[in-house]
């Protein structure tokens, strides 16, 4: 049994302890690094591990196929490639220049980046909580929220002033006047106990609108939308997740334990057991299909086979893979919770704040307009340091206390035996007789911070209980989280 606490700081001082007693799923301890690593960006790889599998057909699909509908190719520039954060807006990376937009410099009217898309004309469409931007290189517009107040979760472009955005409960559609709602019962699925939940949508090469909802997969074409779901191209109800499309225009779509192809009349499904939680797809020129994962890495599915990326033989830090993309070069855009990759046959680049200007290293959309941008080399920055100092409610110093900073988010649930173990980064020190901690050369960036107390661990957050708050290293300077008061643990 763990008992996890999480410190909540109100004002300058103030704070709450809320505990919970649970009990984790272990793994094998991964004793966490003393010294620091700085992120590095190999010319090479190891071979990947690959398993072969053979595809299994569903049931027809009992809808006509879409008709085609020609619609211009992307345009064969070298364009940017723009990068959102969840709290720090789009970076984009342009003439070897990395350039932030976020409405502290009134280009974005939101922070919170959901999604970006590519437009037919080059424009960069950016999702994000409060609502649409778009950017056409040199001016930013704002399309606000037509599609109400449900979630976003992303968004297509079909073409200048022809917008899509999934959201909760339904896909809203700009037509450069109106918008338009398509609520998910009746009319996205004709299952009444279906989720309402959007995950994806997109613009087919042939013109055709890809709605992806938890249990459906809906085209819009001809002014009309064709549904397949359980009974109706399914054999049964699936999860699914992301959609995009190969060089002859087929969909795939990701789904909890594997793909799904659609060779009309029929849904292949191709299986792996390790694609549990995806989280990004995308489709290289040569028609490898790349899937992020929650915690399993990169899956390549390619001849009939899958090849798997992960820290052990690979460049990825984080194999908790958020977003994928590809660019008219062939080249693989990966977004981690820990770094942005760029996968270009065997060399894999990596940029993270500790070696770019980028505005997080946590990446949470990912879009490149034509061939991409040339990429920058690698920036050298003086590391960073944290010091910190452990109190009680009383203000006594708590000395030989054990603390631990890491770069993903930490949360209540964690399985390790230390709430950083697993980690792509880790860093440990203890509180001195004075209740001080240090921690030096740390690579510029945002950690999340866990103090021990007896047998409990506590998470260090401002706002929320059950989850830790970022803070950010800046390059050669010192951050100081000031005093952190620690009330006595009840161990009842």
């Amino acid at each position: 049994m763990k008992r996890i606490c999480t410190l909540i700081i109100g004002g300058l001082f103030l704070l709450q302890i809320a505990c919970q007693t649970l009990t984790a799923p272990q793994r094998t301890p991964t004793p966490a690094t003393s010294e620091p690593v700085t992120p590095t960006t190999p010319d090479f790889m190891v071979s990947p591990t690959s398993v072969v599998v053979t595809p299994s057909t569903t049931v027809a699909a009992t809808s006509p196929t879409p008709t085609p509908v020609p619609t211009p190719t992307p345009p064969p520039i070298a364009g940017p490639a723009c990068f959102g954060s969840f709290g720090y807006g789009v970076t984009c990376l342009h003439n070897n220049e990395w350039i932030t937009y976020n409405r502290g410099n009134d280009t974005l009217t939101g922070d919170q980046i959901i999604d970006i898309a590519v437009c037919p004309g080059g424009e960069i469409l950016v999702l994000h909580v409060q609502g649409l931007n778009l950017f056409d290189g040199k001016l930013w517009r704002n399309y606000g929220q037509g599609w109400g107040y449900g979630s976003p979760a992303a968004v297509a472009c079909a073409g200048a002033n022809d917008f899509w955005v999934a959201h909760y409960r339904g896909v809203t559609h700009f037509d450069g006047q109106n918008w338009r709602t398509y609520p998910v019962k009746e009319t996205l699925t004709h299952d009444p106990e279906t989720y309402e939940l959007l995950k994806d949508i997109a613009v087919a090469p042939d013109g055709a609108i890809w709605a992806v909802t938890a249990n459906s997969i809906a085209a819009f074409t001809n002014g009309e939308w064709v549904v397949y779901e359980e009974g109706a191209g399914f054999d049964k109800r699936y999860l699914f997740e992301n959609i995009a499309f190969d060089s002859h225009g087929r969909p795939w779509v990701t789904t909890s334990l594997g793909l799904f192809n659609y060779d009309a009349p029929f849904w292949n499904f191709y299986a792996n057991q390790e694609l549990t939680s995806p989280q990004g797809l995308t489709i290289d020129p040569q028609d490898r299909v790349w899937v992020g994962t929650f915690s399993s890495g990169v899956l390549v599915f390619e001849r009939g086979g899958w090849i798997k990326y992960t820290a052990q033989n690979s460049a990825l830090a984080s194999e908790n893979v958020r977003v994928l993309t590809t660019d008219a070069q062939g080249r693989v855009w990966v977004g981690t919770t820990w770094g942005l990759y760029v996968i270009e046959g065997e060399k894999w680049t990596g940029y993270f704040l500790s070696n770019s200007d980028l505005a997080d290293d946590a990446i949470t959309a990912i879009a490149v307009v034509g061939q991409g941008p040339a990429l920058p080399a690698a920036q050298h920055k003086a590391p960073g340091a944290l010091t910190g100092k452990l109190v009680t409610a009383d203000g006594v110093p708590l000395a030989n206390v054990a603390v631990e900073v890491c770069v993903e988010t930490i949360y209540s649930s964690y399985r390790g035996t230390t709430p950083c173990e697993g980690h792509p980064y880790v860093r440990t020190a203890v509180s001195d007789a004075d209740g001080v901690f240090t921690i030096e050369n740390l690579p510029a960036g945002f950690y999340n911070l866990a103090t021990q107390n007896g047998e409990s661990w506590m998470l260090y957050s401002t706002r929320v209980r059950g989850v830790s708050e970022r803070f950010r290293v800046s390059a050669g300077e010192i951050t100081y989280l000031k005093e952190i008061m620690v009330s006595p643990l009840d161990t009842n």
